[in-house]
This record gives structure tokens, C-alpha cells and sequence, in this order.
């Protein structure tokens, strides 16, 4: 009788145990967590608002400076953007398992070329930059437009990192006192 009774409780720890296993997996962002959902979705128009405004302020343009030169800083940008593209798909191309030496060879080839155009772009839209703005000014405009990337990441960091993460309890800061 206790073998029975042990086989039906055995069995039905099993079927739970498999029905438990087959059921869908639920989404835990349902409830109110921390997740992907609750962020805010991304909108070009508004990136483009904050780099114009962050390049106004860092390079001291005036409106006309301003209206003349945020133009050509976005199309440099979209025609590089293009080229890292190349470059990113190059690589992933180049780092598959059935690739030969010699197609790599060629990957680095295409790369270096591609690093050749990017720069080529970056002269091109500097020589444009210039016959509007002092050079002084366009040194300006490119530090800004340059740190205006590591400035979204950094915010997007610290916004992240105030609400996700959490300090190791064994992590001391040395610097910290």
C-alpha cells in the first residue's frame, strides 16, 4: 500500500512538475519592474534637438551660425554613420568560422578603405564647416559634436545606474571615505 501510495505521489510531483515546465513563459516586465518597457522610446527628432543644442552651447554659435552649420554636422554624421555600418558588417562578415585567410585579407583591405572614406567625408564636411564658420569656431563644433556622444551615454548611464543598479555589499571604494 506505501509503495502505491508513494508511485501516485511520485507521478502526480511529476505531471505538476512537467506542467510547470510547459506552461509560457510570462513576461516579467508585466508587473511594475525595472525593464526595457518602462523606458522611454527613442525619437531621432528629439536626439537631434539635444545635439543641436548641445553644439549651440559648447561652440558658442549664434542662430545663424547655428542654422547654417547643424545641418552639415547631421549630414557628416548620417554619411559616417553609413560607413560604420559598412565597417561593422565587414567584420562580422570577416569573423564567421568558414572564412578563409585570403577573404580576411580582403575584410582588412575593405576596412582600411573605408577608414580612408570616413576621413575623406570628415575633410570634405570640414572644408564646408570652414567657409561659413572661423576655424577657431569649427574646432569648437567638432569638440562638441564629439563629446555630445559620450555625454548621451554618460546620461543614459547615470539615469540607469540610479535605478538598476545596486553596489556590491563587498565592494569598498578605496577613494571613498
Amino acid at each position: 500500500m506505501k509503495k502505491i501510495l508513494f508511485i501516485i505521489i511520485m507521478l502526480n510531483f511529476s505531471l505538476a512538475y512537467a506542467q510547470n515546465q510547459c506552461k509560457p513563459k510570462v513576461n516579467k516586465c508585466t508587473e511594475k519592474t525595472t525593464c526595457n518597457k518602462n523606458r522611454p522610446k527613442f525619437s531621432p527628432e528629439e536626439f537631434i534637438k539635444k545635439e543641436d543644442e548641445f553644439i549651440i552651447r559648447e561652440a558658442q554659435l549664434t542662430p545663424v551660425e547655428a542654422s547654417q552649420i547643424c545641418p552639415i554636422v547631421h549630414e557628416m554624421n548620417d554619411e559616417i554613420r553609413k560607413k560604420d555600418r559598412q565597417i561593422h558588417q565587414l567584420v562580422g562578415n570577416a569573423m564567421k568560422q568558414d572564412v578563409t585567410d585570403a577573404q580576411c585579407h580582403d575584410a582588412i583591405d575593405d576596412l582600411t578603405d573605408l577608414s580612408i572614406e570616413k576621413i575623406n567625408i570628415k575633410k570634405r564636411y570640414h572644408k564646408k564647416m570652414l567657409k561659413i564658420l572661423s576655424a577657431k569656431k569649427v574646432v569648437r563644433v567638432l569638440n562638441a559634436d564629439e563629446r555630445f556622444g559620450r555625454f548621451m551615454l554618460r546620461q543614459m548611464f547615470d539615469n540607469w545606474n540610479h535605478k538598476h543598479w545596486q553596489p556590491n555589499q563587498n565592494f569598498k571604494n578605496k577613494n571613498v571615505k
